[in-house]
């Protein structure tokens, strides 16, 4: 353990001569950010129907607009989306306002302050649908709201919003005795923004109900929380908030707290102080009790017209996994201490054509505070880079953790650890080509105590977009893991090689219907243990099919077949799945259900059957109460099940209303 003036000294040579060094050679690239919008272009479409247009995202972003224009205006009008569930969106689009045949669309999308749009250089590049009709097309309106005008209105929400469920149980035989009957559960969201000038403010809270709760929560409990006020290059936020600095020092972590940071896109400064573990309800809101709370740190500046960034990191606190609301601790978990400092720079030359990046990094950290044993000291480091040049890009990373590093940022940390990764990349337009490759060991220090891991991972692929409507992907992988324990009078060993060709055909065959097929081959093997080698044949085809907004089906088929080569026994399965939705009323009575049946056939006493289809008669209330919605559904399931001479089968009928304003 550092002590005195040594360990001060020893700190602050440390910093110095790091960043020193990083300034005139390692250097660090430039985050790589994927941030998609999942969304099928509409390609055609009938004048005066409705158009449903729907999207979805890979990250948790706040909303998705819609940007269009058509002939005789230059501005694009926009609308927003609606939100289904989770991260899925749409918007019906009412084509008897178009006075033309033809029309062209981007979305865009917003995460905290960036701006995400499809197709990427929109509005550049847009989707352009063509259309067709037999009745006389409306006039060209001579007068457009603004742009930023009618976001704004679409936009508008009321600052509080209100969604439960209740679901009452009017048959289930598999119910037990003490069940609860009627379940109910709910949100209630509180939120606002302002912004005027230079100011912004931003609060989000949100209060969870439920009449089962788990063992511990309260029915009612705080979720969420949120604050943010802006002013200029100023932050202050408070309440749940999301840490990013690095690698080895904190990254993704997402808990209450408080922070500052200012950032003017030349200079970066940022505080923060944070839980450690997340606790529950309304626990640990704004400073973190001292057994859980980190407090750090960062300060930046890029240099050269923002080509060079220079950043140093330090953190450090307690950590008491016991005291926090996760699963898996309990209050025999020990208290932990440490610290972190690291330094972190990153250039990008050649207009981002060329990146490289380095991060250096020493921790000080004592695993249990009760044990009596001196904190331990080590570093971690990693270097790489990345080059782009037309069609063409080739990158690569190093790593290198030592086996007393160990950062208070992060609940789970892997030490004692070396490896490196290459990527390999080719786009020619329609054609794409990519490989990576990454290998990793622990134990690099040998330890006879503990085991030693070696993982090599391939990855290729193929994309060839023959054109808008008919795209074919191809995949090969292959991975090879061994472990080895020498410890002991038996050592002990341990391997598996996973070789997969995987290949796939999208076709849009219009606007309304879609086809794909997938087929995939998986052969896994083991030299230690050749009782587990396999050979897995995957036969996948779906599709959908939609007839304006009155019915739409989406069916799929799948075929798996697995071998046992060390047995020469083989298992085959078939699935059957459907979902489909019929809508008797637009917007008001609807009808959904989804059905499946799946059928294994490896020998008389394993063979089965299963059957089990689901229905929902929904009325959705919206267009008569005006504000909000309630949505009332009757839930029917029937199961049967088939295997060898034992046939089990059951149903159940639900009553379930779910209320949004």
């Amino acid at each position: 353990m550092l002590e005195g003036k040594k360990g001060v000294s020893y700190k602050l040579f440390f910093l110095i001569s790091f960043i020193l060094l990083f300034s005139l050679s390692l250097i660090q690239a430039q985050e790589a950010v994927s941030e998609l919008i999942i969304h099928s272009p509409i390609a055609d479409f009938e004048h005066g129907r409705v158009i449903e247009f729907r999207a979805e995202s890979a990250t948790d972003i706040d909303g998705v607009h819609l940007y269009f224009r058509y002939e005789g205006i230059t501005e694009f009008q926009v609308r927003s989306f609606e939100r289904e569930e989770g991260q899925s969106f749409f918007f019906l689009f009412d084509t008897s306002q178009l006075p033309g045949l033809e029309f062209e669309y981007y979305l865009e999308a917003q995460k905290e302050d960036r701006i995400i749009r499809l197709p990427e250089n929109a509005p550049t590049d847009v989707f352009r649908v063509i259309g067709e009709s037999v009745e006389s097309l409306p006039d060209i309106p001579e007068e457009f709201p603004a742009v930023k005008e009618e976001a704004a209105k679409s936009r508008f929400r009321l600052p509080v919003s209100i969604t439960g469920s209740i679901e009452t149980r009017l048959r289930d035989p598999q119910a037990n005795p003490g069940d609860t009957k009627t379940m109910a559960n709910g949100n209630i969201r509180m939120f606002t923004t302002y912004n005027k000038n230079d100011l912004g403010v931003n609060f989000d809270s949100n209060f969870r109900y439920t009449n089962t709760p788990y063992e511990g929560p309260k029915n009612m409990d705080l979720s969420n929380m949120f604050l943010s006020i802006t002013k200029g290059s100023h932050t202050l936020t408070a309440g749940d908030i999301n840490i990013n600095e690095s690698e080895y020092t904190v990254s993704g972590l997402g808990r209450r707290g408080m922070e500052y940071s200012f950032n003017n896109q030349k200079a970066y400064f940022h505080v923060f102080n944070v839980n450690t573990q997340q606790p529950v309800g309304f626990q640990g809101f704004g400073f973190p009790k001292s057994q859980i709370g980190i407090l750090g740190g960062a300060v930046g500046y890029k240099f050269f017209n923002n080509a060079i960034s220079l950043k140093a990191i330090y953190l450090g606190g307690k950590d008491d996994p016991g005291l926090g609301g996760n699963v898996g601790f309990d209050s025999f978990t020990q208290t932990r201490k440490g610290y972190v400092i690291a330094v972190v720079e990153e250039i990008m030359l050649f207009q981002n054509k060329l990146v490289l990046n380095g991060e250096l990094a020493r921790s000080e950290y004592d695993g249990d505070l009760n044990d009596g044993q001196d904190a331990l000291a080590d570093n971690a480091w990693r270097f790489g880079g990345n080059v782009a040049a037309g069609i063409f890009s080739f990158g690569g990373n190093y790593r290198h953790i030592g086996k007393d590093f160990n950062p208070i940022g992060y609940q789970y940390f892997t030490n004692d650890k070396k490896g490196y990764d290459t990527n390999l990349g080719l786009n020619l337009g329609k054609l794409a080509l990519n490989g990576t490759y990454a290998f990793t060991r622990d134990n690099v220090k040998s330890d006879p105590a503990e085991a030693t891991t070696n993982n090599n991972n391939l990855n290729s692929s193929l994309m060839w977009m023959v054109s808008d409507k008919v795209s074919f992907n191809f995949g090969y992988s292959r991975n090879k893991q061994n472990t080895s324990f020498l410890q002991g009078l038996i050592p002990f060993s341990q391997d598996n090689l996973t070789d997969q060709f995987m290949g796939s055909l999208s076709m849009m065959l219009s606007g309304a219907a879609n086809i794909s097929l997938s087929v995939t081959n998986l052969d896994m093997s083991s030299k230690n243990n050749p009782q587990m080698d396999n050979l897995n044949l995957t036969v996948n085809m779906g599709g959908s099919l939609r007839a304006g907004n009155f019915l739409a089906i989406m069916p799929s088929f799948s075929y798996s077949e697995m071998t046992n080569k060390f047995m020469d026994e083989t298992t085959r399965t078939y699935n059957t799945f459907f979902n489909a939705e019929l809508n008797f009323i637009q917007q008001v009575l609807s009808l959904s259900f989804s059905g499946s049946y799946t059928k294994s056939e490896g020998g008389p006493m394993t063979n089965s059957n299963t059957f089990n289809i689901m229905g929902n008669l929904n009325l959705n209330l919206q267009k008569i109460i005006k504000v909000g919605n309630i949505t009332l559904s009757l839930r029917g399931n029937y199961n049967r099940m088939k295997m060898a001479t034992i046939t089990n089968e059951f149903f159940t009928l639900m009553l379930q209303t779910d209320i949004s304003f």
